[in-house]
Order: structure tokens, then sequence, then C-alpha cells
């Protein structure tokens, strides 16, 4: 197990929800008319096909279902479904032949397969011009038992004939095209351990459908579109949605982190972990699947919930190595900005269970310390603080466990923190539940740390250089204006650009040797000048090459 808790300090609350809706995938929709109707919807009627070990490909050439065009091998079958029996191959090898996952139910049970269901017992794919411009693709239910104690199904599973219709890939249908096929495929496979139309089971498909586009397809990075909608809404309980449907998609960085946190020290994922809930939750929720698991590798969901939670706060500008492999591409959730003057902070507030609230102290150069207080909890379920200090390059960083109140929370000098996050957490698989809390913040003087902050000016390189750039080197200590100025041998200006840094960082300003104008200057010796709030420096670049 990797432990990525490492350099951190946190206040964390969480709870949860439930309800649901349509977003990039019609599958949910498809699951919940199915099972109050109990009536098959009809695949559109294409008359050609296109056929592979485990599939069946419809499509179209003309009219409203007509695929994308070009046919770059002149055998007379487009590339796009060609393309699309490809992807599904590889990602049936991927997900089934190498991990292990059930293959999907034949869709000769409970019903012949007439040519209207397929023709045989592979899964059936048509190309469907009436999807919409929003949606992907849907999984269809096409038949339910019940097999080995729950209910399954069989399906077939419809995609846009032409991906250049969705906003975005107007130039590129290949990769929208790819991690739908890896998307609703892994429906047809879930189908095959349970079907249900309760939102957390709907909320764990959709999220795990969109970990396996990135499992097959980690090039294309769909899930990007999405994360903010998840990360917009951390006081949304998991396994829930509030008032956007969607955010389930941004909620693949529940499974992403468990994947990542489970795997070996040089693999990206564990993507057996993923497997294991999903075997789990032919006979329980999705909840105590994962529960389940993480019991069976010596923690639990309570104690993985606090590091999510501080894993869905160190991405982006926060983010570093030990987090998410591509968290510097994730937005930060939403935080609430705090204010500490003397008489510190002290607020109320509520949530809901497996949900999370951060508040946020923007850096302040200051030697005291921060602590924070978590009291006059009322909740049915467990609650937490923490405090999560995002460290200055270098800064030595406390380790702080969760508390579950009444016990305070320190780190001793904010100057070393770019921020310091109090998230509150509150945990229950009860929909009902919710807690009220204070938290009080202020500013400690015994917690103070040395503050002898300079910022520093380093030496230009390469020097000499051949005329394509020169790189002047910054070591910002506080808050700072930096200016770089750049004159000929002669005192004449030739460039000049400013940066402002809010927080200690090591820093970069270069030139590209040209003027002001964007024209390469010439060969030859040229002054520069690098000032911040507290130092200069002046000297000389000699340039080789133009």
């Amino acid at each position: 197990m990797k432990n990525r808790l490492q350099m951190i300090v946190l206040f964390s609350l969480a709870l949860f929800s439930a309800t649901f809706a349509v977003g990039k995938c019609g599958t949910p929709d498809a699951v919940r008319e199915f099972l109050r109707t109990k009536r098959t919807q009809t695949p559109p009627s294409l008359p050609l096909r296109y056929e592979t070990t485990h599939f069946v490909i419809h499509y179209d050439t003309t009219g409203e279902n007509a695929v994308h065009p070009g046919d770059e091998n002149g055998n007379f079958i487009p590339d796009y479904v060609e393309s699309t029996a490809i992807y599904l191959e590889y990602v049936f090898e991927k997900i089934v032949d190498s991990l292990g996952y059930r293959t999907p139910l034949p869709d000769t049970i409970g019903t012949p397969d007439s040519t209207e269901n397929g023709g045989d017992a592979r899964t059936d794919v048509y190309f469907d011009g009436s999807l919409g411009s929003s949606v992907y693709g849907m999984t269809y239910p096409l038949h339910q038992d019940s097999i080995d104690g729950s209910w399954k199904a069989t399906a077939y599973i419809e995609i846009q004939p032409d991906m250049t219709n969705i906003p975005g890939y107007e130039g590129d249908p290949y990769s929208p095209l790819k991690v739908t096929c890896a998307h609703e495929f892994f429906h047809t496979v879930q189908f095959a351990y349970r079907l249900s139309m309760d939102t957390d089971f709907i909320w764990w498909s959709e999220a795990t459908a969109v970990f396996d586009e990135e499992f097959c397809y980690d090039d294309v990075n769909d899930y990007y579109n999405y994360l903010h909608i998840f990360q917009d809404s951390p006081q949304t309980p998991l396994f829930s949605h509030d008032a956007d449907e969607n955010i389930w998609y941004g909620a693949v960085m529940l499974p992403i982190f468990i994947a990542e946190y489970f795997s070996a020290p040089d693999r990206r994922f564990n993507a057996n972990a993923i497997k294991q809930i999903w075997e789990g939750i032919e006979h329980t929720s999705p909840e105590s699947a994962l529960e389940e698991f993480l019991n069976s590798q010596g923690t639990s969901f309570e104690e993985i919930l606090q590091t999510f939670t501080v894993w869905r706060s160190r991405v982006g500008e926060f983010w570093n190595e030990n987090y998410y492999a591509e968290g510097a591409n994730y937005p930060l959730p939403e935080m609430d900005s705090l204010s500490v003057d003397d008489a510190g902070i002290t607020f109320d507030d509520s949530l809901r269970a497996l949900s999370c609230k951060y508040f946020a102290l923007p850096y302040k150069l200051e030697a005291a310390g921060i602590i924070g207080e978590f009291y006059n909890i009322e909740f049915p379920a467990d609650a937490y603080l923490g405090i999560i200090p995002v460290e200055i390059p270098g800064a030595l960083v406390p380790e702080v466990d969760f508390t579950s109140g009444a016990e305070q929370l320190a780190v001793a000098g904010r100057w070393q923190y770019r921020t310091i996050i109090f998230p509150a957490l509150v945990y229950s698989f009860s929909p009902s539940q919710y807690a009220n809390f204070s938290i009080s913040i202020f500013e400690e003087d015994s917690l103070s740390v040395p503050v002898a902050p300079k910022n520093k000016i380093g030496n230009p390189y390469p020097n000499p250089s051949d005329g394509e750039r020169v790189v002047f080197p910054l070591e910002i200590a506080q808050p700072t204006d930096a200016s770089l100025k750049i004159f000929s041998a002669s005192g004449e200006p030739i460039w000049s650009a400013s940066e402002s840094y809010s927080y200690p960082q090591p820093a970069d300003i270069v030139w590209n040797c040209r003027n002001s104008s964007g024209t390469k200057v010439a060969q030859g010796i040229y002054i520069f000048i690098v000032s911040t709030i507290d130092d200069e420096k002046r000297g000389k670049i000699l340039l080789i090459g133009n």
C-alpha cells in the first residue's frame, strides 16, 4: 500500500445522501426506464454489420445513422467501423482476458436471440444518430434474470455514429470513440454482476466506467472535462448527487484514488482493486462492497475517506508527486477563503454524511503558527477535523492526524505554507444523517518559527547563450514583484518583463532573445538588471548565435 499522507496536517468532516440523470452516457436513463417498465428498447434497424470475435457491429453509411466517412484502405468498410471493432476488442482483452472480469451475459439468456436482437450471443453494438450531440453512447438492458442470488441483465450498446458531433471533438472523432467503447463495454460487464436503479449503484457504475476509460486509454483524458463538477461540490455526499447528475463522471476521482493508492510503487493503477469491489457489489451496496475491500487491505472506509479528502485538495497548483499521477491537471476543490486577524475566526456550519468542506487560509508572511479547534458538534455519525498545509518547497511540515473533536490541532510557522486548508468531514453511510459543528481558527505565537526571509536572484544561464533563451532564476522568500530588463551594450532598452509572486517558491523569468517587437536580436553583449523588493542583480550576457 502506498502511504501518501506524508507531510500533512488535517481537519475534516463527511456525510451522504441520494438521487440522480444524463450527460455523456445515457445508460442511467436506460436502466431506470427498463427497471420501471420492464420493457426492452428496440435498437435501430441498420442494414450493414461487421463481425469480430466478441462483437457484432451494426451500421449504416447513409441517412441519420450514417457513420463518420472515410475508407483509407479502400475495403468498402468505413474506418470508423473498423476502428470501433479494434477499440472494443482491445478493451475486451484488457478487462476480461487480462483482469478477469466476467464476460457480458450472452443475449441468448431468457429469450431466443432473433435477428432483431443481433442474431447470436455476441455483444451487439449499434450506431444510432438519434442519441443527440451531448451523449457519447448508451448501454440498454435487454433481458433481466436472477442468477446466483442477484438480478443481472443482458445488454446491447449504442454509440454516436459520428463523434465529430460531440462539442470539443470536431476534428477528432477517434479519441472520444476510444473512451466510449471502454465506457459502454464496461457497463455490459457491470450488468453481469448486478443491475440496479439505486442512486449509489448508478453513481459507482458511472464513476468506474469513466475509470475504465482512463485504464484502457490513458492518452485521451476525456474525464478532465467533468472533474470540475465533482470538485465544485465537495459538500455533495459521495455516492449521490444534488442538482447536477454529471457529478458522477467527475467522481472518477474516487476509483482513480483507490486504484493508485493500492498500487505497486512501479505502477500507476491496481485495477484489480476496482474489480474486487465489483465482485462484492453482486450481493451488497457499493458502499458496503468498498468497505469490505478496504477492511481486507487492513484499513477502513473511515481512514481512506480522510486520505481521499487530502488527495482532492492536493491537485492543480497544490499538487506534488506523492498524490494523483495526473493531479497537476485536476482542478482544486471549491474552498471558502478565510482571513484570520489577531482575534482569530469562529464560524458555524453543517454537512451531510460522506461530504466535506474546505476552508482555506491563504499565504501570509508571519512567524506565528495556526491552531484549529472543532467543537459544539451535533451529529449522529463520526465527524472529523484536520489541517492540510500546502508546503513551500523545502519547508519542514509536521504530521498531524484527523481529530474527532474537542482536540486542538496545530501547525507551526504559517510562513512555511502557501495555504492552510481546514477540511470538515463527517462519516456515515446513512443518507439522512448530517452534522452541525463550530470551527475556531487563531494564530499562536508559541508555535512561531524564526522568519528571516530574503529573496535571492541567481546567475542567468546559459551564458554565453546560443541565442534561443536565457533563464534568470529566482528564489522567492516573501511576496514580491520581480522585474527583468535587457539593454544593449550601449544602454538602449531592448526587452522587459515583470512577474508578481504571492508566496515563497522557486521561479524563473525567461528571455527568449528577442526585442520588444518579437524580432530576434543579433549576436553580442547585452546588459541585464533583475530586481525584487529587496534585491537587485546587474550583469552581462553574451549571445553567440541568432
